[in-house]
């Protein structure tokens, strides 16, 4: 299971809550009311982008199909991010917090 923290860049928690992880990040927020910011849904804005802090090897940068740019190694787009399902289907909670960028 995923617990996903998202703060925005000046450290102030905007989410903190186990995912299902059917969605990408942005969409996985949107679902509980949370709105991060974004403009094309389509991972090429950028708008989206946000700082892994803490758990890039539960991040599948690439959930949400081709649509990936490059970014730093430790930078996703969270409307094509999301977590892996491995990670999901652990019984162990794994934590995924994110730093948004914009």
């Amino acid at each position: 299971m995923i617990r996903l923290i998202v703060k925005d860049g000046d450290g102030e928690e905007l989410f903190n809550d186990l995912i299902e992880g059917e969605m990408n990040f942005l969409d996985e927020c949107a679902e509980n009311d949370v709105d991060l910011p974004f403009s094309c849904h389509a991972g090429a804005c950028m708008s989206c982008s946000a700082k892994i802090v803490r758990g890039l090897e539960h991040v599948d940068q690439t959930l949400d199909g081709d649509k990936y740019i490059e970014t730093d190694e430790d930078v996703l787009l969270s409307c094509i991010a999301g977590p892996k399902q491995e990670s999901l289907e652990d019984t162990e909670e794994h934590i995924v917090e994110l730093e948004l960028l914009m």
